[in-house]
């Protein structure tokens, strides 16, 4: 009996070791978001972000830019990667009272797509501008909804959210890029990293804006993307 009563307080005593070293283990695990466009260079980058041995431990999950800061707000995420919040999600940070600090990663280009049969290769934007502010324009043009990330800095370049006057909202990048590939008029804009690592289509093509490649160091519509955490993070970045 006593053997008995010996090995049951064996196994009793490994199953607390064995939990407590998952608990530990779980602490360790950075919890890191990506917007959907980032989640490339996340990956591939995001041991090279953190400090200290837990870097090991980065967990990278593709989500929405709103998801995103939603996330990092309620603490469901220790980092997130993605561009500078809409007015809406600055607004979710100010209520919620708490204060974010970003780390500029690189410029993100912000392609402008319009269809491969369209003859335009360049355009400026004053066009861009006039496109998206005038509804007898010859152009079909493609937008996403609001607080999504490219749509932010898209409204940038088009001096505020211009939903109500576009003639087409679209819910996902891939929906956009395929529409306009569609679309012989179509016209509209994706994150360059999307496009060209995450769902290309040849019948969808980039055009220069003010006569600058996307590829030129001063191509006028860049973007900073942040690594981005809460001001009482525990981890530490390089």
């Amino acid at each position: 009996m006593k053997n008995k009563y010996a090995l049951i307080m064996v196994l009793i005593i490994g199953i607390i070791c064995v939990t407590v070293l998952l608990v530990s283990f779980e602490r360790k695990i950075i919890r890191v978001e990506a917007a959907s466009a980032f989640y490339p260079y996340t990956e591939e980058h995001i041991n090279g972000l953190i400090k200290g041995e837990s870097s090991k431990y980065a967990r990278v999950e593709m989500v929405s830019t709103n998801e995103a800061y939603k996330d990092i707000i309620n603490k469901k995420a220790d980092f997130i990667v993605a561009t500078e919040p809409s007015s809406d999600q600055k607004k979710m940070v100010e209520e919620a009272g708490i204060n974010l600090k970003y780390k500029v990663l690189y410029l993100e280009p912000l392609a402008i797509l319009v269809n491969s049969e369209c003859e335009i290769d360049n355009i400026g934007i004053e066009e861009i501008q006039r496109i998206y502010f005038e509804n007898d324009s010859n152009w079909n043009s493609y937008q996403l909804e609001k607080n999504n990330g490219s749509q932010t800095c898209f409204e940038s370049i088009v001096k505020g959210n211009v939903i109500e006057k576009n003639h087409f909202s679209i819910v996902t990048m891939p929906d956009i890029i395929d529409r306009i590939a569609e679309d012989p008029k179509g016209i509209g804009y994706a994150f360059y990293s999307y496009y060209s690592k995450m769902h290309k289509n040849e019948n969808a093509k980039i055009i220069s804006v003010e006569g600058k490649n996307i590829m030129d160091k001063d191509y006028p519509l860049l973007f900073e993307v942040y690594l981005i955490y809460r001001d009482d993070s525990s981890f530490f970045i390089k």
